[in-house]
Parts: structure tokens; sequence; C-alpha cells
């Protein structure tokens, strides 16, 4: 979940994007985020308080990562909108290894 909606504060389609980019992660990744060592409770502080993420592996495209990491921002407003990540994504070049 987004910060936002892990705050209970106000939150839109912008905290869509960042769970779209949680996507993103696990489909090159194939894992699940931050693994099964840690409640839940203690992740979603990470989240909030230390703005931790799940680590995107060194071989993932520039270009890929850039926009997963784009999607994750902590502020809400600096995220792409939806029609942004699809003119991205036709713009991609090879996201695998």
């Amino acid at each position: 979940m987004a910060p936002e909606v892990l705050t209970n504060s106000n939150y839109g389609s912008p905290a869509d994007v960042y769970s779209y980019g949680v996507i993103l992660w696990e489909l090159v990744t194939q894992l699940c985020p931050f693994g099964n060592t840690r409640a839940p409770v203690e992740i979603a502080l990470s989240i909030v308080q230390n703005k931790e993420r799940p680590p995107i592996p060194k071989w993932v495209n520039s270009r890929y990562r850039g926009l997963v990491e784009k999607c994750w921002c902590t502020n809400a407003y600096e995220r792409y909108k939806f029609e942004e990540i699809l003119t991205y994504l036709e713009n991609i070049d090879d996201i695998g290894h």
C-alpha cells in the first residue's frame, strides 16, 4: 500500500500508481515484496517512516527501474499518471536482463 494509505491520509489515484509500481516490481523479480520474514506492521512502518521500498535487482533495465521508482515516489503528486505510464511502457526498450 502507498504511504498515504498506510497513514490514513487523503488519497486518490496516485495510491493506485504506487500499487502498480509494486506489481511491476513483482513481475520483473517474481518475488514477494519484503519476503515473509517481517510482520506487516513492521513493513508498513518502514515504508512510511524510512521510505523503504523493495530492492530492485541491478540487472533490471534502467528505464524500467526508473518507472518503478517514479511510481513509488513518497510524494504522491510526483508519481506518474497512468496515461504517462502507458506512454513510458510503449517507448521502453528491452525490460529484461
